[in-house]
C-alpha cells in the first residue's frame, strides 16, 4: 500500500512523474493536413466525382511537390 503522506510530498516537491508528462507535439505535414481535409470535409460535402478529382490532384500534384515538410515550413512561394 502507498503511504499517502509520501505520495503527497512527492507530488508537491516540484517533480513530475514521467507517467504524466506530455509528449512533444509533432508538427503535421502538408500530406497529413491534405488527407485530413479530404476525409473530414471533401468526402462529406462533395459529389463523388469531385472527391475523385480532389484525391487525384492531391496524389499527383500537391503531395509529390510539397508533401514532406511540416506545415510551418511552407511559405507563399511554395504554393505558387
Amino acid at each position: 500500500m502507498v503511504d499517502p503522506h509520501a505520495w503527497r510530498e512527492s507530488t508537491t516537491s516540484g517533480r513530475t512523474s514521467t507517467r504524466f508528462r506530455r509528449r512533444p507535439a509533432v508538427e503535421p505535414t502538408v500530406t497529413d493536413i491534405a488527407e485530413r481535409h479530404l476525409e473530414a470535409h471533401v468526402k462529406l460535402n462533395c459529389r463523388p466525382n469531385t472527391v475523385k478529382a480532389f484525391g487525384r490532384i492531391l496524389r499527383l500534384r500537391i503531395v509529390p511537390e510539397m508533401g514532406g515538410p511540416e506545415l510551418q515550413q511552407v511559405d507563399n512561394g511554395a504554393c505558387r
